[in-house]
């Protein structure tokens, strides 16, 4: 067992040293004999390995050359030289060449850029030195407390002022007069009759605002019998007439405004007010004999503003039935009527009118 053992351990010793054969074999000629037999079948694998990629390495070489003698060559013109290159390295050049010229176009962009900036700068310092060198040329005065006060005040009222100013000039209106008032008051100027403001308004100029306004060189022109001197005493005596004119006119009108003001609170009044209405019997007329028979003279029918009053007759069991009402519009079988006798108009808070009885 012993031996055995020992047998075993050697051939560890084999397995764990390959390289040490001379030992083996001068040591023990069986051992010898195992390790000829373990290791001279795999250095021949490897050295048939080792040949063999050799070979496929030579022969790989030769098919490259082979391939570069075979492909084709490209031509590529990018400048005065010519260029031999295989196809792959030709893709690669013109990416490059392509992001080359992209990245020369940004700076290009770039540069522009910065370029723009810097002029605006230099023209706002060339700017800012005229402003400089004008400041320096006049001397400004330095206003005091008060007066800086003074003129903000003044600014404020402006401010207020202006509005009221244009309100005003908003409201102006001309005055447009007839044909008879603006020959009366034409005729009254001193060297113009009746004739020659009917002239002057004939030929256009109708408000005494083209008077003012027109050239006196051309109303000489387009008014016959008008000299130009004639036509400037005109002009002179039309604008001091004017206001006064204006004047009278806004009387008028304030007149006017006032008078329908008065007959709305006289219309209330008679609404609210209790009237008794005075039936005004017509005057008798003694007719001789042999002239034609009286005709009675026929009543118009009562209107109240946009009411007016309509006879409605209608048929019953009883016989005819008679009666009145105020209307805006038509009524069916209905006939426009006077007031009957015997009755008065009452209008009340509303202003709706109706008939009342007379007791």
């Amino acid at each position: 067992m012993n031996g055995r053992n020992e047998d075993i351990e050697k051939l560890y010793t084999i397995l764990d040293r390959p390289d040490d054969e001379n030992e083996f074999i001068l040591q023990d000629k069986y051992l010898g004999s195992v390790y000829r037999r373990l290791y001279s079948t795999r250095r021949k694998s490897i050295n048939f390995f080792h040949r063999k990629k050799s070979e496929k390495s030579d022969e790989q070489e030769q098919m490259n050359q082979e391939s570069k003698l075979l492909r084709p060559e490209i031509k590529i013109r990018g400048g005065l030289k010519t260029h031999l290159l295989p196809h792959k390295e030709e893709k690669s050049e013109m990416k490059k060449e392509e992001e080359e010229k992209k990245v020369s176009r940004e700076d290009k962009k770039k540069e522009e850029e910065v370029s723009v900036t810097k002029i605006k700068e230099e023209t706002k310092k060339v700017r800012g030195e005229i402003l400089e060198e004008s400041d320096e040329l006049f001397e400004v005065e330095k206003l005091s407390e008060e007066e800086l006060k003074e003129i903000i005040g003044r600014e404020r009222i402006l401010k207020v002022e202006k509005p009221a100013e244009v309100e005003e000039k908003k409201t102006e209106r001309r005055i447009e007069l007839g044909k008879e008032k603006f020959i009366e008051i034409l005729s009254s100027v001193k060297g113009i009759g009746k004739r020659k403001a009917k002239m002057l308004y004939e030929s256009g100029y109708t408000s005494l605002d083209k008077i003012i306004e027109t050239d006196s060189k051309q109303i000489a022109e387009e008014v016959r019998g008008i000299s130009e001197d004639l036509a400037k005493k005109l002009k002179k005596e039309v604008m001091e007439l004017q206001p006064k004119i204006a004047k009278d006119f806004d009387q008028m009108y304030l007149l006017e405004e006032e008078s329908v003001a008065e007959k709305a609170k006289l219309e209330r009044k008679i609404a609210k007010a209790k009237i008794e209405f005075k039936e005004e019997l017509p005057e008798w007329v003694t007719i001789d004999k042999g002239e034609e028979p009286w005709k009675e003279e026929k009543k118009k029918p009562y209107k109240y503003e946009d009411y007016t009053l309509y006879k409605v007759e209608k048929k019953g069991l009883t016989g005819k039935k008679i009666t009145y009402v105020f209307s805006k519009e038509p009524v069916e079988g209905g006939t426009p009527s006077p007031i009957p006798p015997g009755y008065v108009v009452k209008i009340n808070k509303k202003g709706i009118p109706s008939l009342k009885r007379i007791e």
